[in-house]
């Protein structure tokens, strides 16, 4: 009903301002017309609309109407439907005196406006993207415009335009300091995934994460880097894309935390690997005989080579600091966050990456970041994030571990 408020401040004042002018230049009702446009304006007044109807009907059927004549009976019949509440059929007078010599050019915006809203309820979509665009090319660039038109884009199946301008509101919103809204943000990520536009579905996704850091949005945001991850074959990136879903809080899946303990495992992580299968356990992920058994030997043999390596880390550090690249030493800092010891994580990654010839440079960024940020060190995490910036995917990953800095 709010919108319905738009006409009636458009038509406020109408029954009243229905006098004969005073001066002779101004329009005039022809002498026929005047004593029934009377009766007509009289019940109004009585707030009798049915028979200011049927009279403005009658006036409206006579011959030799004048312009100002038809424009008077257009207004009248508008203002009595409008009145009753019937806005279907009070929108063919309001768009019969939009053009009309005699309307007050300071009222056009308004009532183009009223139209505009009206036909939204009407579920006319396509006459309120027409006076829509009309409105804004007046200058009404107001929220409530460029909503409307988006809305209307989209319930007619166009989802580039709706997308393109309901993202203005996005842009408007972040120019001016403020948080874009959140349905505003779901629409053009809806829009921007029936368009199959990855890229900018992917933008969305991360606002989202950035604005509402919910659960949900995290899961749409790691779902898409998993189904891009599909289609490749990297296990470093699926591990790491893991390691930010546990950290989120939003693995919920027995065989998530299997996969991602198997691959920290084949990644020399021994430690992270325990802990995946060890959380899978405490929140009773693994409801089947057959999964406990197995996940149970992933457990103990995780245990078994955590063990060892905990013994052995110091000397393969020292083994790591002897070659001539830095993947080594980026490994053992893994190896270290698996323990849960993100300060020896940052020393010894760092070193790695001082000593170069990296194999998986983006991924040596991504665990330093990692460890900073383990450490609250928030500045320093979000330089080492932004230095992820060769693979597209390892990028997008980066992009939302920058994100849980904020």
């Amino acid at each position: 009903m709010r919108r319905f408020a738009v006409l009636a401040v458009a038509l406020s004042g109408l029954i009243a301002g229905f006098a004969m002018p005073a001066q002779a230049e101004e329009p005039q009702v022809s002498r026929e017309m005047a004593k029934p446009l009377k009766a007509v304006q009289e019940a109004i007044g009585a707030k009798q609309y049915a028979e200011a109807i049927a009279k403005a009907k009658e006036a409206n059927a006579m011959s030799g109407k004048s312009a100002y004549d038809q424009y008077i009976i257009n207004e009248f019949l508008l203002a009595s439907y409008a009145a009753q509440g019937n806005y279907a059929d009070a929108v063919p007078y309001i768009e019969a005196n939009l053009s009309s010599p005699y309307a007050p050019p300071a009222a056009k915006a308004q009532r183009i406006k009223t139209l505009m809203n009206l036909y939204y309820q009407l579920k006319n979509y396509g006459k309120v993207v027409e006076y829509g665009l009309q409105s804004r090319a007046g200058g009404d660039n107001s929220n409530d415009t460029v909503e409307l038109i988006a809305n209307s884009y989209y319930l007619l199946g166009k989802y580039k335009d709706a997308m393109n301008t309901k993202l203005e509101l996005v842009n408007r919103a972040e120019e001016s300091g403020g948080r874009p809204d959140e349905k505003a943000l779901r629409f053009v990520w809806d829009c921007a995934n029936k368009l199959k536009d990855d890229a900018m579905a992917g933008r969305i996704v991360e606002k989202l994460v950035m604005y509402y850091p919910k659960p949900d949005y995290w899961q749409y945001a790691t779902v898409s880097l998993r189904q891009a991850q599909a289609k490749g074959s990297d296990d470093r990136l699926t591990l790491n894309i893991y390691r930010l879903m546990n950290d989120v809080g939003i693995m919920n899946r027995g065989e998530d935390y299997t996969e991602a303990a198997q691959i920290a495992l084949d990644e020399g992580n021994p430690g992270e690997a325990y802990a995946y299968v060890q959380t899978a356990f405490s929140k009773n992920l693994y409801t089947e005989k057959r999964d406990q058994d197995k996940n149970q030997r992933l457990l103990d043999m995780a245990k078994s080579k955590a063990a060892a390596d905990r013994a052995n880390i110091a000397k393969y550090e020292a083994d790591a600091a002897k070659l001539s690249g830095g993947d080594g030493l980026v490994q053992i800092g893994a190896a270290y966050l698996g323990f849960g010891q993100p300060e020896k994580a940052e020393a010894a990654i760092s070193s790695g990456i001082a000593k170069g010839n990296l194999k998986y440079a983006d991924e040596a960024y991504l665990l330093l970041g990692i460890a900073d940020l383990r450490q609250k060190k928030m500045e320093e995490a979000r330089k080492a994030f932004g230095k992820v910036t060769g693979d597209a995917k390892y990028t997008r990953l980066a992009k939302l571990w920058a994100l849980r800095t904020r």
